[in-house]
């Protein structure tokens, strides 16, 4: 036989699909509309913990996380019904009780009451979301509170600065035998008080 042909051949092609299916990555699915897995890849019993007798033997919604299970059947049964599934998250429970994040892109064969998925394992995406959110939360936290304690210190430095340009203003107006150097001086305060004041009060 020909190269040509032999590379074509069914033979080859179906050995490049079981390679290809056997060494992927990603999580590879074939389920039945009738909600069980009919084949895996080694991927899925590999992150998920469970044998293949147990994976295939058991309805799959027993491994998606409870807070998960009402929209997964949701988009399952959109899916059968011939809508394709592109990049749906959900969380899957492993054997030792670990969650792990999925995101999967599906289409069915209704001829064949099949649906082949293809699935990625974000959880350390997901992860880092978690920890940027936590950190913004945080971050908005210190700077409400900062801008609490700017206003709390600007109202009580103005009391004082208040009683200050009082004193001053005491000072310059009844004394008229205070010489030239000490006039310029409680000036110089006042006004020093009084853009101190100003300042304060723009906080």
């Amino acid at each position: 036989m020909p190269q040509a042909q032999l590379l074509n051949s069914d033979a080859v092609i179906d050995y490049n699909f079981e390679l290809f299916f056997e060494l992927s990555a990603d999580l590879l699915c074939i389920a039945g509309f009738d909600g069980f897995f009919k084949r895996i890849n080694p991927a899925v019993s590999k992150l998920l913990g469970y044998t293949n007798d147990e994976l295939l033997s058991r309805p799959i919604s027993d491994f998606v996380y409870i807070e998960d299970r009402a929209v997964t059947s949701k988009v399952r049964g959109e899916l059968t019904r011939g809508k394709p599934l592109f990049n749906f998250e959900n969380r899957y429970v492993t054997k030792n009780g670990e969650l792990v994040w999925l995101t999967w892109t599906s289409m069915n064969i209704d001829r064949d009451q099949l649906v082949f998925a293809i699935a990625k394992n974000i959880t350390y995406r997901k992860r880092l979301e978690e920890e940027r959110n936590a950190l913004l939360l945080n971050m908005t936290k210190v700077n409400t509170d900062l801008r609490k304690l700017t206003f709390t210190t600007a109202h009580d430095l103005r009391s004082p600065i208040n009683g200050w340009q009082a004193g001053i203003r005491f000072h310059i107006s009844p004394m008229p035998l205070i010489d030239k150097e000490g006039q310029r001086n409680l000036t110089a305060a006042q006004l020093f008080a009084r853009w101190s004041f100003y300042t304060l009060r723009k906080k």
